[in-house]
């Protein structure tokens, strides 16, 4: 989740230098209209799916799947051995 959520902090970081840029533009109004695009897309994804909310989702997940184990492991401890044919 991390590796995901620095990719769109980078793309937030790169907007301003985009915008800034004085080169030709053969349509300023469709590039910013994708930049502004870029730009919500990357906060919507920090937000929704990189954000508290996802990030806690995961990790009660995580918690419940160790607790699981606990439990089995638990469980095949004191099952009784079976007697081997020898």
């Amino acid at each position: 989740m991390q590796a995901k959520a620095r990719h769109y902090e980078l793309r937030l970081k790169v907007i301003p230098a985009l915008r800034a840029w004085a080169g030709p533009v053969a349509n300023p109004a469709q590039e910013e209209k994708w930049l502004t695009q870029v730009e919500q897309e990357a906060r919507n994804a920090l937000q929704h799916d990189c954000g508290l909310g996802p990030q806690r989702v995961l990790e009660a997940r995580i918690a419940g799947l160790e607790r699981e184990a606990e439990l089995l492991a638990q469980t095949l401890a004191e099952l009784p051995e079976e007697p081997t044919d020898a």
